[in-house]
């Protein structure tokens, strides 16, 4: 078998690792053959270990070998080439809320930078307040002409009306979010969201354990959209929230059926 003392200069091939063990693997020639093995990563003492590679393909190491065995290999350092690095990014901390309030992220960088996990967060937080917020805005924007309207009484002035008539029109999907022509589209689209998460969860479980309450944190968004469920006319599901892959299959096949009687998952 043949042998290597000292270290040798590597390159990253790919890090996601099949057996989730943070693994990379990496490329590299001894004794003038080119060579590809799977390689744990050395850390400082006390540094976390996420289970997650910081490297990215064509990354250079610094490789070591287990009693000199070049088919067990560990990543000892990283190498700078002579390409700059990128340039920094800059965190978005806040995202200020027309109300006075601030959105601020909650970042975990186990799978990438802090600045970008934070930014990722925070663009998780703003997208359901702006949507929560659409008939809010229609009832501010209704309120103006109907102040107008009222200090004019009993003769309100033709511009008065017609700009409370206007705001007046643009409430109107608001006053149909509870009916089942409105709803039906959106419990579909949750169902399928729901059930694609439960297919995720399924895919994950075949290399890696899965959350516990996964499954029951996906039962606890159905619940909360028990009104709209009722205004469709559509019976909430209850999964098993079980994480096992039996339980999870059992999920998918309860939700399966229902999301096919509402037209599939389809645009």
């Amino acid at each position: 078998m043949n042998q290597i003392s000292g270290v040798m200069a590597a390159v990253v091939s790919d890090t996601r690792d099949p057996m989730g063990r943070g693994r990379i693997r990496v490329r590299f020639s001894p004794f003038g053959d080119v060579k590809e093995e799977w390689a744990r990563v050395a850390t400082a003492p006390g540094v976390p270990r996420s289970g997650q590679s910081r490297l990215a393909a064509e990354d250079q190491v610094l490789l070591a070998f287990e009693h000199g065995d070049v088919r067990n290999p560990y990543v000892v350092g990283v190498l700078w080439d002579n390409v700059p690095p990128p340039p920094p990014v800059t965190a978005v901390r806040t995202v200020h809320l027309p109300t006075g309030s601030s959105l601020r992220p909650i970042a975990v960088a186990e799978n990438g930078s802090l600045p970008c996990s934070a930014t990722a967060d925070l663009l998780q937080q703003t997208a359901p307040w702006l949507g929560s917020m659409e008939c809010q805005l229609r009832i501010l924007v209704l309120l103006k002409p109907l102040i107008e309207v009222i200090e004019e009484l009993p003769t309100p002035t033709p511009k008065s009306l017609a700009e409370f008539t206007k705001a007046a029109t643009g409430l109107g999907p608001c006053l149909l979010v509870a009916s089942p022509a409105a709803s039906l589209p959106f419990v579909r689209d949750l169902l399928c969201l729901s059930l694609q998460s439960l297919r995720c969860l399924l895919e994950q479980s075949m290399t890696q354990t899965i959350p516990v309450d996964a499954v029951a944190a996906i039962q606890g968004v159905l619940d909360l959209a028990q009104p709209f469920f009722n205004a469709a006319g559509v019976p909430l599901p209850q999964l098993s929230t079980g994480s096992d892959t039996t339980a999870l299959q059992e999920d998918i096949d309860t939700l399966q059926p229902i999301v096919d009687g509402l037209g599939g998952c389809g645009e």
